[in-house]
């Protein structure tokens, strides 16, 4: 946590630091989404009526990181070797969300038992309510194993889930982070 000095100085709410990293990281994306947005419509994209759902998969999407913010966030600082998990975890996730590959072809390659655990990511949710919203007819081409719950449904209970979780994980760590900063 490269607050340390704050945290021994200043009596405030530690829940706020990572919080404010999430914002910030939010307040940078709302303009790489603006400009998706340009590019869409100089591009000639037909932006449909899913698009006012885009708030709705941002705040899912913020929750989740959020959650996961708080965890980290406590665990690295009683932890040190918590960053190199949370990396090598980032680079599965990276192969584990079809960013690189279509989910139809994950689909007609890995078995059916596979498919529908891979579904419980709530990343591949979330990207794929990404798409629904900006490209049209996203959802016409999607295999049947997409649905409205693996779309919307899971990625927001995974984001609860682990909004309150990392919550919980950030309070019980709080009271030691004292004792494991050093100036």
């Amino acid at each position: 946590m490269e607050s340390k000095n704050i945290i021994h100085q200043i009596s405030f709410p530690k829940y706020l630091l990572p919080v404010a990293v999430v914002l910030v990281n939010l307040i940078n994306f709302i303009p790489a989404l603006l400009i998706l947005i340009v590019f869409l419509i100089i591009f000639k994209v037909k932006l449909t009526l899913l698009i006012i759902f885009l708030p709705v998969v941002i705040l899912i999407h913020t929750c989740l990181i959020t959650g996961l913010s708080f965890m980290v966030s406590a665990l690295q600082v009683i932890y040190r070797d918590v960053e190199y998990i949370i990396q090598v975890i980032l680079m599965a996730l990276f192969f584990l969300t079809p960013g690189v590959y279509t989910l139809n072809e994950l689909v007609s390659k890995a078995s059916p038992a596979f498919v529908k655990i891979y579904m419980l990511n709530p990343l591949v949710g979330i990207l794929n309510f990404y798409r629904a919203v900006f490209i049209n007819g996203y959802l016409k081409g999607v295999p049947g194993e997409v649905n409205f719950f693996n779309t919307i449904i899971n990625p927001l209970l995974w984001s609860v889930v682990l909004l309150f979780a990392g919550y919980a994980v950030f309070k019980k760590y709080e009271v030691r982070f004292f004792d494991h900063l050093h100036i």
